[in-house]
């Protein structure tokens, strides 16, 4: 829907520039203002519960959108689509469903599909909404919610029953744990970032370059693709080599060259060299940054964290479009690439203060007493699988071996 939704609204009754706004922005507004409550939600009642009634309240906002004849019922639509808030209980549900050291690979393959969907989305919505009405993509988007209801049911398996020895997370601890904080804050500049991409990059091929709206394709595949293998490298360099942080490093520097570069006067084969450097910066960080966030978190917390997260997240694609639509139009796209350059920088001096994340491991145990865990460095936590009838102890390998850990465990 995205290149054709603010046309659709501009031609319902009773609009306005205001209105079309708040149609095309209100679905992330609506995504900030829920993606906590569903993942703490999610957290007591779990996952798939609180996945399909976020799929289900899409399903019924993009029916609504399908059927509106003026802007108040599209904004009805959209503000329904983002009520469906699930994410960061998606976010959760893999992390719950994966090994450590192989999260990133799982945040990746989700990342390169959400590529793969936008080069089609590029391709076929314009194509479908031009043949069959914009409105026909609504109920496109409405058919796909409720099949992926089916395939949560019918294929995805059920997150794993844990009893945790230690008392419930509240929003106060999440709040002061400094390493998940600072990832808050990384992910709301990637998200302004991003954001700002978005914005800009069309406009500018349209307006400076002379291009149809018809051929934006052309840059956006080939950058989208370049992106994604670049997600695959971060992905190695990161998780394989316990280099995180540097990758998160090395995106940014790519965001803030690309960037700068873009702010001064450019030709036409330039500027599609700085776009693919852009979407190198983004796609390397974004399978490590989601992947980071379920490290910081305890199991206990996930759900509830990762709202958190995203709702910085969706903060950040929210205010990223503000800052973006009033600098291009009071001082031109020059003056959006220099804001988003002088943004990668303050981003890349932020890193420095982050922590590498814990390089953890889980052990598997018949048995274990508890009470010796809390005098042994780098147990990050503890907890009961109840399918399996085993004890879950999460450490840091950086800090304790397997065998350290198991003598300690075994000594009186």
């Amino acid at each position: 829907m995205m290149p054709l939704i603010s046309l659709y609204a501009l031609s319902l009754e009773n609009t306005s520039s205001f209105l079309v706004g708040l149609a095309v922005g209100g679905y992330a507004l609506m995504q900030m203002f829920f993606q906590y409550p569903f993942g703490k939600l999610s957290d007591k009642f779990g996952r798939k519960k609180i996945i399909f009634i976020g799929l289900l309240l899409f399903a019924i906002g993009s029916l609504i959108c399908a059927i509106s004849t003026d802007i108040y019922t599209l904004i009805l639509g959209r503000f329904l689509q983002g009520a469906g808030a699930i994410s960061s209980t998606i976010t959760a549900m893999i992390t719950d469903l994966t090994k450590e050291e192989e999260r990133s690979k799982a945040m990746a393959i989700i990342g390169g599909s959400i590529g793969m969907a936008f080069i089609i989305s590029l391709i076929a919505g314009p194509v479908i909404g031009g043949t069959y009405g914009i409105e026909s993509l609504f109920i496109i988007t409405a058919f796909l919610s409720i099949f992926a209801i089916f395939i949560l049911f019918k294929k995805v398996p059920n997150p794993i029953k844990v009893k945790h020895f230690d008392e419930g997370s509240n929003l106060k601890e999440i709040l002061a744990h400094k390493d998940l904080m600072m990832l808050n804050f990384s992910m709301l500049f990637h998200s302004i970032l991003m954001t700002t991409i978005f914005f800009m990059v069309p406009v500018v091929f349209v307006k400076v370059y002379g291009w149809e709206h018809s051929d934006l394709y052309q840059v956006f595949i080939p950058s989208v693709i370049v992106g994604i293998l670049a997600m695959g490298l971060g992905v190695m360099i990161g998780e394989k080599k316990g280099k995180i942080k540097k990758v998160f490093q090395i995106g940014v520097l790519f965001l803030s060259f690309a960037f700068s570069l873009s702010s001064l006067k450019s030709t036409e084969t330039q500027f599609i060299v700085y776009v693919a450097m852009m979407f190198i910066g983004i796609n390397m960080i974004e399978p490590i940054i989601q992947s980071t966030a379920t490290k910081f978190a305890k199991a206990k917390q996930r759900g509830e964290a990762l709202g958190v997260f995203n709702t910085f997240q969706f903060f950040g694609v929210f205010i990223g479009g503000i800052i973006a639509a009033y600098l291009m139009k009071n001082f031109g796209y020059e003056m959006v690439s220099l804001f988003a350059s002088l943004l990668a920088v303050s981003w890349f001096i932020f890193i420095f203060f982050m922590k590498n994340p814990p390089m953890a491991k889980t052990l598997f145990l018949d048995t274990l007493q508890t009470d010796k865990l809390s005098d042994i460095n780098g147990v990050l936590e503890f907890y009961y699988n109840e399918e399996e009838k085993k004890y879950v102890v999460r450490y840091d390998q950086q800090i304790i071996s397997e065998e350290d850990l198991t003598a300690s465990l075994k000594d009186d």
